[in-house]
């Protein structure tokens, strides 16, 4: 182990402190999959934790609030982005703590070990599983700004867990945005009774809670700002920042990771932009062929790698149909990221009904992981069917999602269903 390698992990222990405690001002409230990762480390018998999710969503935010809630001791945070411009090898960095904490960290006591951009390393995977292997008491939670290497990693497939880290869900935007807080207890209960009872009284003890507010109107403002991001930025900001993590995923992720030449990467911008301006029901890959200029066998690869960079996401139909190759229906993750690529095209007011369904499967993906489509049904999540809309008539076995406010057993305001996730 060289100085320089020493110098540049005691300067990290010292500096980390204070750059967390700047970075984390005005922000109190933790995002919900904090907690199920808390309780995964304390259940699952799992040791190296990724955090897997759209560029924007809050990763860093996490692994600094998780720094924040564990004694200084026995934890610490590197960003693997400064390890490599430093030219510092992982295996040096423990090696270095080994020596300032005079033991070996994870071996007879459990040690934290916090990794942000992990796949800045080359040959991260490989080192994260000789870590495990050879450290019974070290737990590696580990992020990455793109979700594709995470998603693809073969040398740790047995041995961490993934943690999804997605969009803000409406509870959290409610909490985060306004310190409206819907407690677990009372999310729980709707999740309950969905499809089973009424839920009158679940909707006035929301009502209570929010107050002089709107939920609809909250509602619509939420799939319209569903990132971090949009708590601190104005519109045209927020925007900005949304089509720069669209351009930044395609152009550098699908580059560096996937190594996708010019042509490629530029029908895939193509592609994620046509299909942020059309309804959500299955789009044939003809169709798609022919809108971006590339082979069907190219448009199903794009389709591949967008998902595992979590911009949008295919839902089979279920039934019969799956046998004739139905086509995928496709929803974005961020309801507003399609509101932002299809409104300079297809216009605001047009592409509310797709920001529901968006912002529907977002909730379940939560709570499913089974979601299926039909000929009558918009969703279908562990046997529940789903209709999302205004207006729509009353169906047998179906539970609509509606914009109005009216509460029958299979008919709820699309904001409250929201609210049990």
């Amino acid at each position: 182990m060289d100085e320089r390698t020493k110098t540049f992990v005691l300067s990290s222990i010292a500096d980390t402190s204070k750059l967390i405690e700047e970075e984390l001002k005005g922000i109190s409230t933790t995002r919900f999959f904090v907690d199920e990762l808390k309780e995964k480390i304390s259940k699952s018998g799992q040791r190296i934790f990724l955090l897997v999710g759209l560029r924007g969503t809050g990763k860093t935010t996490a692994l600094y609030q998780i720094f924040n809630s564990i004694d200084r001791d026995k934890i610490a945070y590197f960003s693997c982005d400064e390890m490599l411009s430093r030219n510092i090898e992982l295996d040096d960095t423990v090696a270095a703590l080994d020596y300032i904490k005079k033991e070996k960290i994870g071996m007879s006591k459990r040690f934290v070990l916090l990794l942000d951009e992990i796949t800045y390393l080359p040959g991260w995977d490989l080192k994260l599983k000789v870590l495990h292997d050879k450290r019974p008491n070290l737990i590696v939670i580990a992020a990455s700004s793109s979700a594709l290497p995470l998603k693809k990693t073969l040398e740790l497939a047995r041995r961490s867990s993934e943690i999804q880290v997605l969009p803000l869900s409406f509870r959290e935007y409610l909490s985060l945005k306004y310190n409206i807080n819907i407690p677990n207890e009372l999310a729980k209960e709707i999740r309950k009774k969905l499809g089973k009872e009424s839920l009158e009284v679940e909707y006035l003890k929301v009502l209570s809670l929010i107050g002089n507010y709107n939920l609809f109107a909250l509602y619509e403002e939420y799939v319209k700002n569903d990132l971090p991001s949009a708590l601190k930025l104005n519109e045209i900001a927020y925007s900005e920042s949304v089509n720069k993590v669209v351009k930044r995923t395609i152009y550098e992720d699908l580059s560096k990771y996937e190594k996708m030449e010019t042509k490629m990467l530029s029908a895939a911008e193509v592609l994620i932009k046509y299909l942020s301006t059309i309804p959500s029901d299955g789009v044939k890959i003809t169709t798609l062929s022919q809108i971006a200029g590339i082979s069907k066998e190219s448009v199903v690869k794009l389709l591949e790698v967008l998902e595992l960079a979590m911009l949008i996401k295919g839902v089979e139909y279920e039934g019969r149909g799956r046998r004739f190759k139905k086509p995928k229906k496709w929803f974005f993750y961020s309801p507003s990221m399609r509101y932002i690529l299809a409104s300079p095209v297809a216009g605001k007011a047009e592409s509310m009904g797709n920001l529901r369904e968006d912002s529907v499967f977002r909730h379940l993906l939560q709570i499913s992981n089974n979601i299926f489509y039909s000929y009558e049904a918009d969703f279908i999540a562990d046997g529940m069917k789903i209709e999302v809309g205004k207006g729509k008539p009353a169906k047998k076995d179906i539970i609509i999602f509606a914009m109005e406010e009216k509460i029958e057993k299979n008919r709820i305001p699309l904001p409250l269903a929201l609210l049990s996730v």
